[in-house]
């Protein structure tokens, strides 16, 4: 599933670290970073130790071009922890001709599973969770250490990260989506579908709903970053067959094209509609929304079963899985990630995990947001606690596949909607 997030590649530009558990501040005019002092402080750890050098299998399911440049380093560094990279992106096969996804790497790692070759850790653009939910990966609670603890982590992070009680991934950091509503519309936070229909229909006559915002845009948003029509409760996928349609006849009354106009004024637009979509992976991004706005606005969070529609997009995720036989290497790798200075500058793009660096970035944001906007912005980010639906590329294309057939009134809403979930839950009851 293509997914629509604004990601800067090679996230995880590990480098031989220390351990300890301070994560680097994002190089940026607004963010605080770590002096040569502050560093030099974290080079005393168990990792400067000697180890006997330990190698871990790392499956890759995905490709950047600085990807190879990472392995390079950890494994050239004097950390005892070094690489061997699994590649699960050779398996991504996809037949033009057809116009369908053959195999990908995630079916070799279903394979790899059940025959006892998995690799030691994984790295993933977003962990899947209904492999999650097989127990195949370790509790990462139950590797951390005094160094890097349960207590140093972002809170939110963890509970949206956890599946079934167990920490199953973390991310090396991460973005939120949100909508954004005027309050002259009397929104309502953690808006349910319904409180957004109501500030429709409240709404003067001729109110854009979305700026800049067509029919599929706002269904795919819905459909990745919401529990309304499709959510995965502990890993386990379901489409809420009457939702869904909901959800497909009403951004049938969105546009289906928009119309490319150089005059297009969009500050003015944003302005106008009732709502915005809103992505940030910086205070610097809410800087940026609040100067576009005229007025006062509310984070309402995408329409919701579960109450909060504020979502986390991990910006990658690292799992270990349960058959490491070196789970303490594993772990110190990960201490590695969230030390290295060199993961934030420049090549890492996302809200810190690591809970002391967040405020660091909070307090430096304070001086050009305003202490009650920061406030705003520090809600928004710490209320997002889910990593939205859940659902994966396979399950992403066939509700695609039938819901553009509405779409294009090939179907009725209902017939959509009675083939998306009995497609949706025989491919779950198949692959379970």
């Amino acid at each position: 599933m293509k997914k629509i997030v604004y990601l800067i590649a090679a996230a995880m530009l590990l480098t031989g670290c220390s351990d300890a558990p301070s994560a680097p501040a994002e190089e940026s005019s607004e963010q605080p970073s770590l002096s040569e002092t502050e560093a030099d402080e974290h080079t005393d750890s168990p990792e400067n130790e000697q180890y006997e050098q330990v190698t871990l299998k790392m499956g890759i399911f995905y490709e950047e071009n600085d990807f190879s440049s990472f392995i390079s380093q950890q494994n050239g560094s004097e950390s005892y922890v070094k690489i061997e990279p699994i590649y699960y992106t050779q398996y991504d096969v996809y037949d033009k001709a057809a116009d369908k996804q053959k195999s990908t790497g995630l079916d070799q790692l279903n394979l790899d599973l059940v025959s006892g070759n998995a690799p030691d850790m994984a790295v993933f653009m977003n962990t899947p969770q209904y492999i999650a939910n097989k127990s195949v990966f370790a509790d990462l609670y139950t590797l951390m250490d005094d160094d890097l603890s349960r207590d140093d982590f972002m809170p939110n992070v963890l509970e949206a990260c956890e599946i079934n009680g167990k920490l199953c991934s973390l991310p090396t950091s991460y973005t939120i989506w949100t909508m954004i509503c005027h309050d002259r519309f009397s929104p309502v936070k953690d808006q349910t579908f319904d409180d957004m229909l109501a500030v429709m229909e409240n709404a003067p006559e001729g109110t854009e709903f979305m700026a800049m915002t067509n029919r599929l845009d706002f269904f795919y948003n819905v459909l990745n970053f919401s529990d309304f029509a499709a959510s995965s409760n502990d890993g386990v996928f379901s489409v809420n067959r009457d939702n869904i349609q909901r959800l497909m006849e009403f951004c049938e009354r969105l546009p289906d094209i928009l119309e490319y106009d150089e005059n297009y004024d969009y500050r003015a637009a944003m302005n106008n509609a009732a709502y915005n979509n809103f992505a940030a992976s910086s205070f610097g991004d809410f800087k940026q929304v609040y100067d576009m706005l005229d007025e006062s606005v509310t984070f309402t969070g995408y329409p919701t079963e579960s109450g909060n529609g504020t979502v986390i997009d991990p910006v990658h995720t690292v799992a270990v899985f349960e058959s490491c036989e070196n789970k303490e290497a594993a772990w110190d790798l990960i201490k590695c990630m969230y030390n290295s200075t060199n993961i934030i500058k420049g090549i890492n793009s996302g809200f810190p995990v690591i809970s002391d660096t967040f405020y660091k970035w909070a307090d430096s944001a304070e001086n050009s947001l305003g202490e009650e906007k920061c406030a705003q912005a520090v809600e928004t980010v710490t209320s997002a606690k889910s990593l939205g639906s859940g659902i994966d590329h396979a399950l992403f294309r066939i509700i695609t596949e039938e819901s553009e057939r509405y779409f294009a009134g090939e179907y009725t809403a209902e017939h959509a909607a009675d083939f998306i979930k009995n497609r949706t839950d025989i491919f779950v009851s198949e692959r379970s």
